[in-house]
């Protein structure tokens, strides 16, 4: 994960006030969730425990192999470099059956099943 701990220590400068607490640099954020890579390659959700109950009440979880995938691609569309982190296509990885091979649902929603990448990277589910 040498790679992985390049890149980030390339793309930090995010101001957030969990980038400290990260360990990482900022993937992306939504309203309620981030995700951040830190340097040993890891990707990790900040979060709330429960959005009804306790809105403000956040945790960390760490990303499976698939969604981890996912948040580094989408972190790619701010900073190309992290494209490098993506895993290359198999000469015989079939397209997506989900997405159809697009990598998104519709515009601007990732395909869960392919991490956007349009085809399902072997031992990432």
């Amino acid at each position: 994960m040498v790679r992985a701990s390049l890149v980030a220590n390339k793309l930090r400068g995010e101001s957030d006030e969990w980038l400290e607490e990260s360990n990482g640099m900022l993937l992306y954020g939504t309203i309620g969730h981030a995700a951040y890579l830190r340097a040993d390659g890891s990707v990790w959700f900040h979060a709330p425990v429960d959005q009804i109950r306790e809105p403000d009440k956040y945790e960390w979880r760490e990303a499976a192999p698939l969604e981890r995938l996912g948040a580094i691609n989408l972190g790619s569309k701010r900073h190309p470099e992290l494209r490098e982190l993506l895993p290359d296509r198999a000469a015989h990885a079939p397209d997506c059956d989900r997405c159809r091979g697009k990598g998104s649902l519709f515009e601007g929603l990732q395909c869960p099943d392919c991490a956007g990448l349009g085809w399902v990277p072997h031992g990432a589910v």
